[in-house]
Formats: C-alpha cells, sequence, structure tokens
C-alpha cells in the first residue's frame, strides 16, 4: 500500500493497496486558510491594454501599409506622366530646332534649283529669311571658293563701286572675302535685335562649314543637317548653328545656315517650365548637345553660375546627364537625390530627333506625394477618432464586468476561509450572473460533502485499526512460508550443480567420440585418395612402358634409314673416284671436275663418319630403352601389388569408423538425457526461487500496508480535524 499527501488549498491524500484493486483518492482541505492575492494589473486595464493595443497596432498597420501603397502609386504614376511630359517637351523643342534646320535646308535647296551663282538674289534671300524669323539670330550662306566662277568679277565689282551703292547694283564688301568669294554673313545686333548687320563669315573649319562636308561624305549620315555645338559669339552672344550643304551636280558648293541665340532656348525652356508649373508641376529642364555641352538649363549651378555651354561632366548634375546621354534609348525614369539640395527626385529625358539632342526633366518626389497628404491625414484624424470611441466603449464594458467578478470574488475567499454560511447575489443573465449562480451551487454542494465526510472519518478509523491487526497475522505466515522455500532453494540449487557437472562430463566424452569419428572419416577419405593414385600410377606406368617400346621401334627404323644414308655415301665416293679419273684424262680441260671430285668425296666421307657415329647412338639408346622398359614392367607389377593392399587396409579402416559412429551416437542420448535432467533441476530451483520472491514481496506488500494503515489512522485523524473548521449552520 502506498500513501501519498500533499499540501495546499485543497491537498489530496492518495491511497493504493497492492493487493489488485484500483488506486483510491479522497481530497482533504488544507488546515491552513489562504486568501485569494489579487493580480498586478486588473481585468479592466486588462481589457483595456489588450483591446486598445491590438486595435491601434491594427490602425497604425493600415495608415501605414495605405501610405506605402498610395506613394508607390503615385510615385510610379508620377514617373509615367513625367516620361510623357519630357517627350511632350522633347517634341516642343525640337519644332524651334526643325524649324531652323528647315530654314537652312529651304536655303540650300533654292539654291541647288537655280539660285546659285545668283548672288543679290541669294543676299536678298538670306536677309528676308532673317526678317521673317524673329528667333533667329542669323542667315548666311558660304560658297566654296569660286564655286559659282564669280569671285573675280565680284571682287573687282565690290573694289570700284562706291560704298553707298545700292544692293541690286553690286554686292556689299561686307557679303565677300578679298578673293571675292560669296560668304554673306546677316545677323541681329545683341545691342538692338531690331537692328540687322552684315559681315562674312568665318571659321571654315568649324562643325557648321566642314563638319557638314564631311557629314555630306559620309554615306552613313541619313540626315545631311548639321546641329552644331553652342559657343560663344564674339564674347556676346551663345548660339548654335543649323547648316544644310548646297550640291550642284553631285559636288559640295557651300553651306546654307541659320543661327539660334540659346538665349531664345533658354527663354523656350523658361516658357515650358512656367506652364508645367501652372500645372501644379515644379520641375526644372536641361537641354544637352550631341557633344555632351549643355545648351540651356532652368536651373543655375553653385554660386549662381551659367551652366550653358558647360560640358556635362563639369556640372552639378554630370552623372545623371552623362547617363541619359550616353544611353542608346531615353525612355527611362530614374529616381535620384538632387546633387544641390539633396532632396529625392525623379529624373527622365527624351532624345530630339532634329541634332540629337538631349532634354532631362527633373521633379521634385514631394510635388507629387504633397497631392495625397492632405487625404492622408483625414484619414488618419478619423481613424484616431475611432479608436478613441473604441476605448470609451471598452472602458465602460470593463467597469461592469468587474463590478461582478468582484462580488464572485468575495464569495470565493469567503469559502475559501471556511465560511460555508451565507447568501449570493445570483442576479444577472450573462456569463457573471451564471459564475454567480456555480457559485451558490458549488457551495450548497460542498456544505453536504463536508457533513458526509464528517461521518465517514468515524467508520475509517475503525476500519484501519482491523485492518492493523490483519496485518500481523499475515505477517507471521509469510515468515514461515519464507523460511521453508529457503530451505528447499538450496538443496534444488546442488541437485543442480551435480547434474551440470555430469552434464560437462558427458559432453566431453562425446565431443571426443565426434573428434575421433572425424578423424577416421578423414583417414578414410586419405585411403581412398592413396588407392586412387596407386591406380592412376599403374595405368601411368603401363602408358610410359608402351611410349618406350614405340621409342625402340622408331630407333629400329631409324638404323634402316641409316643403312640406307650409308651406302649413299659410299656409291657418292666410287662416283667421285670415277669422276677424279676421267678429270684426269681430260687433261687441263677436266681440272674444275677434279676439284668438284675432290670435294664429293670429302663429304662422301663425312657423311660416312655421321653415320657410323649416329649408328653407335642408336644401339646405345635402343639398350637403355630396353632396360627401361624391363624396369618399369617389374615398377608396374609393384604397383599393383601395392594397389590390393591399400584396397584391403581400406576395408579393415571402414569397419573401424561404422564403430565409432555408433559409439558417437549413444553418447548424444545419453547427453540428452543429462540435459533434461539438468533442465528440470533448474526449473525446481527457478519455481523456489520464484516462490521465496513471492513471499517476500508478500512481507514487503504488507509491511507498506501496515504503514499505510498507520498513516491512514494519521490522515483520518487529519480529515476530521480539518473538516471540524467549516462552518455549515
Amino acid at each position: 500500500m502506498d500513501y501519498q499527501a500533499g499540501t495546499g488549498p485543497a491537498c489530496i491524500a492518495k491511497v493504493t493497496y497492492g493487493f489488485g484493486e484500483s488506486p483510491r483518492s479522497f481530497r482533504v482541505p488544507a488546515a491552513p486558510a489562504m486568501r485569494l492575492s489579487r493580480l498586478p494589473v486588473g481585468i479592466r486595464a486588462r481589457l483595456l491594454l489588450f483591446g486598445l493595443l491590438p486595435a491601434a497596432v491594427l490602425l497604425a498597420w493600415i495608415l501605414t501599409m495605405n501610405h506605402l501603397r498610395t506613394r508607390h502609386t503615385l510615385l510610379t504614376l508620377g514617373r509615367e506622366i513625367l516620361l510623357d511630359r519630357v517627350q511632350a517637351i522633347a517634341a516642343d523643342i525640337d519644332r524651334d530646332a526643325l524649324e531652323a534646320v528647315t530654314a537652312a535646308r529651304t536655303m540650300a535647296q533654292a539654291a541647288e534649283t537655280g539660285l546659285f551663282g545668283r548672288r543679290a538674289e541669294s543676299l536678298r534671300l538670306t536677309r528676308e529669311v532673317l526678317e521673317a524669323n524673329p528667333r533667329f539670330f542669323a542667315a548666311y550662306y558660304g560658297y566654296e571658293p569660286d564655286a559659282d566662277g564669280g569671285d573675280a568679277a565680284a571682287a573687282d565689282a565690290a573694289a570700284t563701286s562706291p560704298a553707298a551703292a545700292p544692293v541690286r547694283d553690286a554686292l556689299p564688301r561686307e557679303a565677300l572675302d578679298q578673293s571675292g568669294r560669296f560668304i554673306p554673313y546677316w545677323f541681329r545686333d545683341p545691342a538692338d535685335p531690331a537692328q540687322i548687320r552684315l559681315r562674312q563669315l568665318s571659321d571654315f573649319d568649324g562643325l557648321y562649314y566642314d563638319g557638314c562636308r564631311r557629314r555630306l561624305a559620309d554615306p552613313t549620315a541619313t540626315d545631311k543637317a548639321m546641329v552644331t555645338e553652342p559657343y560663344l559669339y564674339d564674347n556676346l552672344a551663345l548660339m548654335v548653328e543649323h547648316t544644310y550643304p548646297i550640291t550642284v551636280a553631285g559636288r559640295f558648293v557651300g553651306v546654307a545656315g541659320v543661327d539660334r541665340s540659346l538665349d531664345e532656348v533658354f527663354k523656350r525652356l523658361q516658357t515650358v517650365k512656367q506652364l508645367q508649373r501652372a500645372e501644379g508641376w515644379n520641375v526644372e529642364l536641361f537641354l544637352v548637345s550631341q557633344q555632351g555641352r549643355l545648351i540651356a538649363a532652368t536651373t543655375r549651378g553653385p554660386n549662381d553660375a551659367d551652366l550653358r555651354t558647360l560640358p556635362v561632366a563639369d556640372s552639378p548634375h554630370g552623372r545623371l546627364l552623362q547617363d541619359f546621354h550616353r544611353a542608346v534609348t531615353t525612355d527611362r525614369v530614374v529616381d535620384a537625390a538632387d546633387p544641390v539640395t539633396g532632396k529625392p527626385c525623379i529624373y527622365a529625358a527624351a532624345r530630339l530627333p532634329t541634332g540629337q539632342w538631349t532634354v532631362m526633366l527633373q521633379a521634385r518626389q514631394s510635388d507629387i506625394l504633397d497631392r495625397v497628404r492632405g487625404p492622408l491625414i483625414m484619414a488618419a484624424t478619423a481613424a484616431a477618432a475611432g479608436l478613441a470611441g473604441v476605448l470609451g466603449l471598452l472602458a465602460w464594458l470593463a467597469t461592469s464586468l468587474t463590478r461582478r467578478i468582484s462580488r464572485a470574488v468575495e464569495t470565493a475567499q469567503r469559502v475559501a476561509q471556511g465560511d460555508l454560511t451565507g447568501t449570493i447575489d445570483v442576479r444577472g443573465g450573462d456569463e457573471t450572473g451564471q459564475l454567480l449562480r456555480n457559485l451558490a451551487a458549488m457551495t450548497t454542494n460542498l456544505k453536504g460533502i463536508v457533513s458526509q465526510v464528517k461521518r465517514s472519518s468515524i467508520e475509517l478509523n475503525a476500519s484501519s485499526r482491523q485492518l492493523a491487526t490483519a496485518g500481523r497475522q499475515q505477517e507471521s505466515a509469510i515468515a514461515s512460508l519464507g523460511a521453508s522455500t529457503s530451505e528447499a532453494a538450496v538443496a534444488s540449487r546442488q541437485i543442480t550443480a551435480t547434474g551440470k557437472q555430469l552434464l560437462g562430463t558427458m559432453g566431453e566424452v562425446a565431443n571426443l567420440a565426434v573428434e575421433t569419428a572425424d578423424l577416421a572419416d578423414a583417414g578414410r577419405g586419405d585411403l581412398v585418395e592413396v588407392g586412387e593414385t596407386m591406380a592412376h600410377l599403374e595405368s601411368s606406368t603401363t602408358e610410359f612402358a608402351s611410349r618406350l617400346a614405340a621409342i625402340r621401334q622408331r630407333a629400329e627404323d631409324i638404323n634402316m634409314v641409316i643403312t640406307t644414308i650409308t651406302k649413299v655415301a659410299d656409291q657418292t665416293n666410287l662416283l667421285s673416284i670415277n669422276a677424279a679419273i676421267e678429270a684426269e684424262k681430260a687433261g687441263e680441260y677436266g681440272q674444275g671436275f677434279i676439284v668438284v671430285a675432290r670435294e664429293i668425296r670429302r663429304l662422301a666421307d663425312q657423311t660416312a663418319v655421321a653415320t657410323l657415329d649416329i649408328e653407335r647412338l642408336i644401339e646405345q639408346m635402343q639398350q637403355a630403352v630396353n632396360t627401361g622398359v624391363v624396369e618399369m614392367e617389374r615398377f608396374a607389377a609393384e604397383v599393383q601389388a601395392g594397389v590390393g593392399r591399400v584396397a584391403g587396409i581400406s576395408g579393415q579402416f571402414a569397419q573401424v569408423i561404422d564403430k565409432v559412429h555408433g559409439l558417437s551416437g549413444r553418447f548424444e542420448v545419453v547427453k540428452e538425457g543429462m540435459q533434461t535432467q539438468a533442465a528440470g533441476a533448474e526449473q525446481i530451483t527457478e519455481a523456489l526461487v520464484t516462490l521465496t520472491d513471492g513471499s517476500r514481496t508478500a512481507a514487503e506488500a504488507l509491511s507498506e500496508f501496515k504503514s499505510a494503515a498507520h498513516h491512514m489512522e494519521h490522515a483520518v485523524d487529519g480529515l476530521t480535524e480539518t473538516v471540524s473548521r467549516f462552518r455549515i449552520d
């Protein structure tokens, strides 16, 4: 039996019986009453905290996401609008450049279609073009030297005519150089633009003239018009030149051109800027030439410096201008900070088809975002007002809930102190009213439980004493049973030990018998192999004798061949002698035959000697072979006798092996019987040990049972004392 006790407002005493019964437990109220402590943060504060904080966070998140989404949408839309506007501005500016290029092209086409060489009319046309276009600063023709063949005549006429002569009678000296080359340059007086003056063209190595000639010769240049880089004219005015080549019969003969003042371009950019500002866009414009110089800008550099004609790399916006100027296409938008003010801006650019100028437009991001800043502030204000209303509603709800919960807490504290008397106000249909009704029902049930526990504690006290007496009687019986089983277990262990010794001895004998049988089997196998070897040796000996006989027969055949060779050698010797005799008869004509006969006789003698040696060796070999045949026949007979003896020994050894195998089987039967006996003795010992352990376990369980009964008595006493503290009347 196991007993556990706890402490607290309502501790649990758990009693476990070790005889197959299920655990039983009962609650015992703790002796000291504990007062429920209040939480540091009340329900009202938590309701406000957990209601207001998530709402505020959610509202802030919604406003932030709305602001970011609106900002992104506005910036995206602003980039698209900015790109459209810069393209429209580029088209507007390009119209002015196209107008100048068109005027230059018209003048060149007029010269090509019959006006070339008619210098007075060309001079008048140039002035009329300048007078008709107030935005032009100058208009001019420039012929190649003596291109029309009239340089000399024009020079003579200009030299003999007075300076005040009419233009129709003779060309002014200002329209010609010293050689009479036609190079009139009509321009507006920078001090008084209403005054138009005439002077000679100069700097023919510049882009307006030499560059135009090179462009005409370039087969890859589709547009033959030339728009030059901005330059300072006589330190008085900044301008850009627009020229077009004059060709006659496919030959370059000069240029026609007009100049535009950069002041006019700047005024045009300022006009565009004012129009954009009227529409709510505070922008800055930059116009860059094809060679990377600033033509005009609506803003000024540091220290109010003029940016016109400045290389873009030297301007404050050089990096952005270079990126757009070098790009193949400009249909993109770049976000970057203004290098002068540091404010975030959006930049877009477009390429002018005429002259390949680049116009860049700068707009501040704040100008775009300011359009929705007011609506966003109004939305944030409305959200804050809604949050204040939610806060007030939560405060009213928290006050209503905490008032009823406080009554429930007071009732719980009274019950915790043991006071089960009094009544509880259970009015209300919400969850707090249900909580108060449940507390009232709990108090009523607790009264009944306390009364029942008081009656049951008396009965439990008597039962615990009876259990203690029965435990003492069971303890003596279990002690006697344990002693008897211990003696029987000792005797059984001795029997088991003896059986194990006999079993080990029989195992050794059986192993020896098995080893003997294995050795006998191995010996029989070796004898079989010896018999097979002897039989193989006998057959090999017979085969060897037959081969020796064959060798002897071959030797006899060789003797016959040697005899034939000997006879041939004798005949050859006789023939050589006869040949020598016949050669002697022939005299000096037979000397050669004598030498041949001598060599043949010598070879015949050597053959005879060799055949005698071979015959002697063959005779020796025949003698050796005959001796080997006799020896092999005698050895074969001995081998046959050995085979017979081996067969007899093998039969006797087989009988011994059979006897050994039979003895090994009997040993196995005896060993199995000893194993069965030893296993039975071990089972008896294990049963006695189990019985002893059971007796010991029963004694321990009985001891626990006595201890539990003792604790039960104390627990019943404590329960009686604790229950007596509750007031139910």
